[in-house]
């Protein structure tokens, strides 16, 4: 059953016939092909997301965490259980997932390794959140793997 602007219809699992219950009480029959009825959710709130890394630029072999803390844009109150999702994505494109949910603060943590043998340049990481009531958000962030951390690899202002 469908509820929308008053009207309701019935649609069989077989998709040959559909019942209108509006005002005129109409039936259709003998509908050829399935449809389904995609109903978006009403007033989703909106996501407030603050991303860190640890090392920016990180030398090959050293441990990268990325931290995020979310929360309702409106209230600033923290989200948890929600679901963060973090694709890891190498300068030659090979990537990672991960997924996380948040804690009561709101916060959660991805940390991986960078390999020895990485490769050096920028690695990139795409983050998807979901929490129910809420529009999904995206956001990305990158960062440097270098071969060591030499004075004109690091950054003044980190």
């Amino acid at each position: 059953d469908i509820n929308a602007s008053g009207t309701q219809m019935d649609i069989n699992a077989s998709g040959t016939q559909i019942d209108s219950l509006n005002k005129s009480n109409e039936k259709i029959g003998n509908v050829s092909s399935q449809s389904s009825v995609m109903i978006p959710p009403a007033n989703l709130k909106k996501l407030s997301a603050v991303v860190k890394l640890d090392k920016d630029p990180i030398a090959r072999g050293s441990l990268q965490t990325a931290r995020l803390n979310l929360s309702d844009l409106n209230t600033g109150q923290p989200l948890s259980n929600a679901t963060v999702e973090a694709t890891i994505t190498g300068p030659s494109g090979k990537s990672i997932v991960f997924e996380n949910m948040t804690a009561s603060t709101g916060e959660t943590s991805f940390s991986w390794k960078v390999a020895k043998i990485s490769e050096t340049g920028l690695v990139h990481i795409k983050f998807r959140l979901f929490a129910p009531g809420f529009e999904p958000m995206e956001m990305m962030t990158a960062f440097e793997v270098v071969k060591n951390l030499s004075p004109e690899n690091l950054n003044p202002f980190t």
